[in-house]
């Protein structure tokens, strides 16, 4: 970690310590306008995701290309890996989430909150349930395994460390190397 980030975040910490009011006030507007500016651009890019996915798998040339090299045999069975993913992520989550989640966005959740349907309410189960679904949907993966694919391309295809800078290096050059 760049020592730039050590000061901003050790900043950003002190800020908060010193003047809790102040930075939650300032923090949490930043946020909100954030969340105005950039609300498009998340759906249209959770969408593109998707998009891209749906197109790999039926791209039959996309299936056939091996991450790690043209020599290179998998360790584990198709099925061996879809249970590691499912018990390493879906598993947990949902034997962990599955009561939490709705119970906790039973109070609050986005649809609550502009005041459209009041807490802990029917209507407040069905929106908590489908905001968790969202969680726990196809577009909230097509981020997971985008992110996955990307980072799986740059460390076993390209010999690169196994970080997010590797598969930004295309964008931002040499500069994502500290």
């Amino acid at each position: 970690i760049s020592v730039s980030s050590k000061v901003l975040m050790s900043a950003l910490v002190l800020w908060a310590l010193i003047w809790p009011g102040n930075a939650n006030t300032i923090l949490s507007a930043w946020n909100g306008s954030m969340l105005n500016t950039f609300n498009t651009f998340y759906v249209i890019a959770v969408g593109l995701f998707a998009f891209f996915l749906f197109a790999l798998a039926i791209i039959p040339s996309a299936g056939r290309r091996k991450l790690g090299g043209v020599d290179t045999v998998p360790e584990f069975s198709n099925f061996s890996w879809f249970s590691m993913m499912f018990g390493a992520g879906l598993g947990v989550g949902l034997m962990v989430f599955a009561t939490a989640e709705p119970l906790g966005l039973l109070g609050s959740n986005p649809v609550i909150l502009d005041g459209t349907v009041a807490a802990n309410s029917a209507d407040a189960v069905e929106s908590a349930y489908r905001y968790t679904f969202l969680h726990y949907g196809f577009h909230a993966w097509a981020i997971y395994v985008v992110t996955g694919l990307s980072l799986a391309y740059y460390a076993y295809t390209r010999d690169m460390p196994l970080t997010i800078r590797s598969a930004l290096t295309h964008l931002f050059g040499a500069s994502t190397n500290g």
